[in-house]
């Protein structure tokens, strides 16, 4: 049938666009060879990141085998919400697909995954979301009581990220006084998130991303209303360029990657305009 040749998953042309080489060598070439360093790593897609999904990366985002299940499934949970080319995957794809079929999926994803995700110890994050229905997110500890005068400090830093070892007095962080004004009305005075209508922010995957790209994108230009997995909806996110400047969003930024995220607080104004352009 032809199959030994030189053209035999080599690529073509269909339609004007070019159907890329999918031999090994090819894969290997386009970051899917499952024993290189890429295999799973991540890449950046339309001005975002794809982020890194191997069982060590997928561990560090707060996620176990069944909690990325009902991820797949609904779209929503501790972690947040899928958005950008990720909704398109849940929409038409996985939110269809068999449990059987998802939790196959999450098996082989975090096969070799640490048996305790870094995420949880402090912030109560677990990631053990149910289908439907629950009236809070599931594996989210209950909001404390710090109000305005405390509400950092939440997570365990991640290695790698000594800089975001803590805020000495969360009450003087201008970042905190930017969530309390225009982010707490959604997302909760302490993070916490509204079930069916806001994400939580506390261990939010989003913050746990060594880049800063994905949440200055939401957070300078919005997100559209989503509707879920299993009934389940979030509401739409306004964008807030033109209400606050790049500096005002950088401070809101490392605020919530050192409270919430336990990365490093190293956002500039700089860094905001270039992921804002990134997907103008």
């Amino acid at each position: 049938m032809g199959m030994i040749t030189s053209r035999y998953l080599g690529g073509t042309e269909i339609e004007g666009v070019e159907a890329p080489d999918i031999s090994p060598a090819g894969l290997a070439r386009l970051g899917f060879d499952r024993e290189g360093s890429r295999y799973l790593g991540g890449t950046e897609i339309e001005g975002v990141e794809a982020p890194d999904i191997s069982p060590a990366g997928l561990a560090r985002l707060g996620f176990d085998r069944e909690g990325l299940t009902a991820y797949l499934r609904i779209g929503a949970g501790p972690q947040g919400v899928m958005n950008f080319s990720m909704y398109d995957v849940l929409h038409n794809s996985t939110r269809h697909l068999a449990e059987a079929d998802l939790a196959a999926m999450a098996g082989y994803l975090t096969s070799s995954a640490p048996t305790a995700t870094i995420a949880t110890a402090q912030a109560g994050i677990g990631a053990n979301a149910k289908a439907g229905g629950s009236s809070s997110w599931p594996g989210l500890s209950q909001p404390s009581t710090s109000s305005l005068a405390g509400g950092a400090k939440d997570v365990a830093p991640i290695a790698g990220h000594a800089a975001a070892t803590a805020i000495p007095d969360p009450r003087s962080a201008p970042g905190r006084w930017l969530y309390v004004a225009v982010c707490a009305g959604c997302h909760g005075i302490d993070g916490e998130g509204v079930p069916h209508t806001a994400p939580p922010m506390r261990g939010n995957a989003s913050l746990r991303l060594a880049s800063p790209r994905n949440m200055l994108v939401a957070v300078t230009m919005g997100l559209e209303e989503r509707d879920l997995g299993g009934g389940e909806a979030m509401q739409a996110m306004p964008g807030f360029t033109g209400l606050l400047d790049d500096r005002q969003i950088a401070d809101l930024a490392n605020y919530l990657r050192i409270a919430w995220g336990g990365t490093a607080g190293d956002v500039t104004a700089e860094t905001v305009r270039q992921a804002r352009d990134a997907v103008r």
